[in-house]
């Protein structure tokens, strides 16, 4: 009896065990996938800003811009 006793101690305390590291990784995974949701809204918010300077045609102007400056820098740099 006492022996059967101990057997189900240790089954419970087994089971207890399990129930709290799966409550314990759901969080850690709704923590991660939190995140993650974050970053994917982000990361699309960026885009539409993108989309938005494509539809105004201003994205060309500021390529040619950055081009610009990229070659003052390298010209800058070269000794004649």
């Amino acid at each position: 009896m006492i022996v059967l006793n101990e057997v189900l101690i240790g089954l419970l305390g087994l089971f207890i065990t399990l129930i709290i590291q799966a409550i314990l990784l759901a969080y850690w995974l709704g923590k991660k996938f939190t995140r993650i949701d974050e970053r994917f809204i982000r990361v699309d918010q960026r885009l539409e800003r993108i989309l938005h300077v494509l539809s105004d045609g201003e994205f060309i102007h500021y390529l040619v811009y950055v081009n610009n400056c990229f070659l003052i820098k390298l010209c800058s740099k070269v000794n004649y």
